[in-house]
């Protein structure tokens, strides 16, 4: 009787552990704004709100703009069907879109809830859904990276995944590799349990 009770007292007590572990914070100094015609907006996103803009506190670099006619909602819909059906954790963005800074927070999407083996992107946007400049029309602006739990990163592996699902996509063009965004680490390099693996260039993907 008592190993049984032994025994049924473990998954209590490594699920209470597991659910007190606190967010992973990443540390990259190529954290910086970049700017594209009135816009401007940090380079990575953050693991938590009052934490923007700090190096020491980043998650994933942006990797993807979707431009034309796109606002979160609707990329959000459009890969749904290709496997990005689960809601990740929360991450926070500050942009200007023209008119001063907004702070937008988003948990993206992911193909795998269980992190083992998975893509994952989050969406950014001043004001929540969209912003809008004569370079990129309606856009928001993609951070990318692989869940591989317990690692993550592998930043390029998940930009090429959502470049080559929108290739299939009617009326939607992707020019890969465009706008420079100062992120690179390349080949790569390790942060505790991240591996930034961004080549400095973002794809820009355009919606009908």
């Amino acid at each position: 009787m008592i190993k049984k009770i032994l025994f049924a007292a473990v998954p209590v007590m490594i699920l209470s552990l597991i659910t007190v572990l606190p967010v992973m914070a990443y540390t990259n100094e190529n954290c910086q704004t970049v700017t594209q015609n009135e816009d401007t907006l940090w380079n990575y996103d953050f693991n938590s709100a009052d934490r923007v803009g700090q190096y020491d506190h980043v998650d994933q670099p942006v990797c993807v703009v979707f431009g034309g006619n796109a606002d979160k909602t609707s990329v959000k819909d459009a890969y749904y069907y290709d496997g990005f059906q689960y809601i990740g954790s929360t991450m926070w963005n500050e942009l200007d879109d023209g008119a001063g800074w907004v702070s937008d927070s988003d948990g993206g999407r992911k193909t795998d809830g269980s992190d083992l083996d998975g893509y994952h992107f989050r969406l950014y946007a001043a004001g929540g859904s969209n912003m809008n400049n004569s370079s990129w029309d309606d856009y928001v602006v993609a951070t990318t990276h692989r869940d591989l739990l317990p690692t993550y990163g592998y930043n390029e592996e998940c930009e090429y995944q959502l470049c080559y699902l929108a290739y299939y996509k009617s009326g939607w063009s992707v020019t890969q590799d465009t706008l420079y965004f100062r992120n690179r680490d390349w080949p790569g390099n390790w942060d505790l349990n991240n591996y930034f693996r961004c080549d400095g260039w973002a794809s820009l993907i355009t919606l009908p």
